[in-house]
């Protein structure tokens, strides 16, 4: 006859367990997720990506949450916005979506708004005006001492600006290059899009509507889920990119959408 799971104890579960590790299991869930969530603790995580260094000309959620993602593996991210604006994501709050879809003149140019933070967290943050020329050999000597970039512009911008994988692999043949865009090389190559249309187009918007009494319009799910989602995707590539040159000591391109 099996045995009853409730009259197992903690003691009797498999696995290697400390004195220390036993009087946690047996803490109120409370008091355990205090200490764990500890921020006087947040140093001594294990961070597997440390070494790493990560370029960021990113911008709202998706593609800044995949190199935060790199972040919070103990990479050092360093982002790298335009001065004065800086990423269109700190200007914007809870419920100011008016400021993004599309990017309006009334914006407020100060401040930062918890959509930023929430998406570039435990990041370095500098300010360059990187597409010009007399800036250049700063960001230029940035590629050489960094193992890659995420990048979301239109296509065709970086290469404009020479700073697309075309030009920086001269500069460090084992650097990582990741273009995050909406659409990718097809018929929408060259159109912008932000997370409301990406629920639109792969059809979640259709089942996130009202009701039939309410009209049974489609309707946006309330959280940006498809830039959260395909951000985490890119960083599964960038992690499956580190490890392809520590094989063959070459660096890649990465296209998402």
């Amino acid at each position: 006859m099996a045995k009853d799971l409730r009259e197992t104890r903690i003691e009797d579960l498999p696995g290697p367990k400390s004195k220390e590790e036993l009087e946690e299991m047996k803490m109120p869930y409370e008091e355990y997720c205090r200490a764990a969530f500890d921020p006087g603790n947040e140093h001594t995580k294990p961070e597997p990506l440390k070494g790493i260094r990560w370029l960021s000309t990113t911008m709202y959620i998706f593609t800044p949450h995949s190199v935060s993602n790199l972040a919070e593996l103990g990479a050092e991210v360093i982002k790298v916005e335009m001065p004065r604006m800086g990423d269109p994501m700190r200007h914007t709050s809870p419920f100011n979506e008016a400021y993004l879809y599309p990017l309006h003149d009334t914006r407020p140019m100060t401040g930062t708004g918890f959509g930023f933070l929430g998406a570039n967290p435990s990041e370095f943050h500098i300010s360059m005006d990187y597409h010009l020329d007399e800036i250049k050999d700063a960001f230029y000597r940035l590629v050489k001492m960094s193992d890659g970039l995420t990048e979301c512009y239109r296509p065709g911008t970086f290469d404009k600006w020479k700073q697309s994988y075309l030009y920086l692999q001269e500069l460090n043949p084992r650097f990582i290059y990741v273009w995050g865009g909406g659409f990718g090389y097809g018929p929408k190559v060259f159109g912008g899009s932000y997370d409301i249309l990406g629920q639109a187009h792969a059809g979640l918007a259709s089942i996130t509507g009202m009701h039939d009494f309410m009209g049974g319009h489609c309707a946006k799910h309330s959280n940006w889920c498809i830039d959260w989602y395909s951000g985490t995707q890119i960083t599964f590539g960038i992690l499956a990119a580190i490890h392809w040159r520590e094989t063959t000591g070459l660096g890649t391109m990465i296209e998402f959408s």
